[in-house]
């Protein structure tokens, strides 16, 4: 087949023949991109910041954008005729370009989507949860200057989620993971064709195991806490309740530093962030890290006792499935699509957003008991060795694509 992706990001086998770094996002196109390349010929299409590029090598072409229309898209169908379309995610304008171009070509019967998020219930109900009124329309120096306090940035959400609701609307195809992608797509086009595929996750997270005996007792993880919809700030209100019983306890957050941070840079997120770690005099509790490389984060993974994901929505957290996969113990707000992944008890542990106390309990549990932590790290990786297996979920795709492709002769 001659299959054309459509994705957010420049995916690190693109990236390399660019000469660029590989971002650290989008890992779980990484392997099926690789695995692809080898037997089919690849067309990857994406945003670049930099320029409008466009190169082939051996079974892969790419045309990165800087600027794209329906116009674009459609010019690109012309030239390559691929045999199926997936666009990987709903969340950008350049999706519903795609859609509609695809619609123009006579493709929209070999189109697929596959869910990430769904900016549009995030807009509605997710973007501001847990935050305080002033803190949702503060202005500080830094978003006056780039005119994008929080409020702002729930108003472009909005915008985005109108180019997502027309893209679910005339697809035909989606592929998801999770009973809450399914009921949420669903309710926008009950007569899309649904897929479950699972997604595989980056290559150092097979190879590392967590180990109690080596790992720092009083480090907790969390993967990203740069803006409010990963729920940093309900975090540090569970930590506060934590610090009493452990007051050499650690939250290991990839962010910037706000304590740092000179006040004209710091966003209205952060100010709040700064504010709070004052209020509870957590500033000697939270470590800021910038953003790490598999490698690092799997080793980071390791090295902490507990992995939490506070997020105020998630679809399927892939830095989730990969702290299960290392068999590091979770805990996770019960949002979105997290407990089609996650036990309450058995593989992790499940509390609602809105509780931090009750996230805060949760991670006494595993502090407190090594034996709990093990069971719980065991099972983990149990449950995550079926979800990321690289091999049922590579021929779920190529089964998906042909399904598709038989459709439309």
């Amino acid at each position: 087949m001659k299959i054309l992706w459509l994705s957010n990001i420049i995916v690190p086998i693109v990236c390399k023949e660019l000469g660029i770094p590989c971002t650290v996002l989008g890992g779980w196109m990484d392997d099926l991109a690789n695995r692809l390349s080898v037997e089919h010929e690849m067309v990857f299409v994406f945003p670049n910041k930099e320029k409008t590029v466009e190169g082939h090598n051996k079974n892969i072409k790419y045309y990165g954008f800087k600027k794209c229309n329906e116009l674009f898209f459609t010019r690109v169908l012309s030239i390559e005729k691929p045999d199926i379309i997936h666009i990987w995610g709903t969340e950008g304008q350049h999706s519903m370009y795609m859609m509609r171009a695809s619609s123009e070509y006579g493709m929209r019967d070999r189109t697929v989507v596959s869910i990430q998020g769904l900016v549009h219930y995030i807009a509605k109900y997710h973007y501001c949860a847990g935050l305080p009124a002033d803190v949702i329309t503060r202005h500080t120096f830094h978003d006056v200057i780039v005119k994008n306090n929080i409020y702002q940035q729930c108003i472009r959400f909005e915008r985005r989620g109108r180019d997502e609701i027309e893209v679910l609307k005339n697809a035909k195809y989606v592929i998801g993971r999770t009973e809450w992608d399914y009921e949420s797509v669903k309710l926008v086009n009950p007569n899309m064709e649904y897929f479950h595929c699972n997604e595989s996750l980056r290559e150092p997270f097979y190879e590392k195991e967590w180990d109690i005996d080596r790992c720092d007792k009083v480090q907790i993880f969390m993967s990203q806490g740069q803006y409010p919809l990963k729920g940093l700030h309900m975090a540090i209100h569970a930590l506060h309740y934590i610090v009493e019983r452990f007051p050499d306890i650690k939250l290991v957050v990839i962010a910037k530093d706000v304590q740092k941070q000179p006040f004209y840079k710091l966003t209205g997120y952060q100010s709040y962030i700064r504010e709070l770690l004052n209020n509870y005099k957590l500033m000697d509790n939270v470590v800021f890290c910038s953003q790490m490389n598999a490698s690092l984060m799997a080793e980071t993974i390791c090295k902490s006792r507990v992995f939490i994901n506070s997020s105020s929505i998630e679809n399927s957290s892939n830095s989730l499935g990969e702290a299960m996969l290392i068999g590091c113990p979770c805990v996770a707000s019960n949002v979105g699509g997290t407990n089609s992944f996650i036990s309450d008890g058995v593989d992790g542990f499940l509390y609602p957003f809105n509780e931090p106390y009750i996230l805060a309990t949760k991670l006494l549990k595993l502090l407190l008991d090594d034996k709990l932590s093990k069971m719980i790290s065991l099972n983990a990786r149990k449950r995550a060795a079926e979800v990321y297996n690289r091999e049922d979920n590579y021929s779920t795709m190529i089964d998906i694509y042909t399904s598709i492709c038989k459709n439309t002769v």
